[in-house]
């Protein structure tokens, strides 16, 4: 089974092979691109947010703003993420409308096991956060594990 198909079932999986290594050096290069816009390049960082985010991505995200992938976070309409967030997405992450993110907040989607000779994998689980929340800031959201 591939590493993609084990990440969707919640199966154990080891983040350094199967292409997952360069679409996480993607992400970096993307994440940069993102972080070191100037504050009156927004045509740039729609655009950017489109392509990390998806075509339908219209959250305001302020930055600094730390992602592993990018690729796995869905914003609803009408969100606003504020600075210092961290949303570490191996695993998936659906945000629905109007969500508002206060400074520093982490969504972590992964997770380790606790017996040493398996430490080396991973796995990961969906994170749902439905309309109209308020995740105020500091708040950690993390899988349970």
């Amino acid at each position: 089974m591939d590493m993609k198909k084990r990440i969707a079932s919640g199966q154990l999986f080891l983040d350094h092979c199967q292409g997952l290594d360069i679409e996480r050096q993607r992400a970096r290069v993307q994440r940069h691109r993102l972080n070191a816009l100037s504050p009156d390049q927004l045509t740039e960082k729609e655009a950017l947010k489109k392509d990390i985010f998806g075509a339908s991505c219209n959250a305001w995200i302020e930055t600094p703003f730390l992602f592993t992938y990018g690729s796995n976070i869905h914003f609803g309409t009408d969100c606003y993420v504020n600075y210092q967030c961290n949303f570490i997405d191996d695993g998936q992450i659906l945000i629905g409308d109007r969500v508002m993110f206060g400074a520093n907040v982490t969504i972590a989607t992964v997770g380790h096991p606790v017996h040493p000779d398996y430490r080396t994998f991973m796995y990961a689980e969906t994170v749902t956060i439905k309309d109209n929340c308020w995740i105020g800031a500091g708040v950690v959201i993390k899988i349970q594990g």
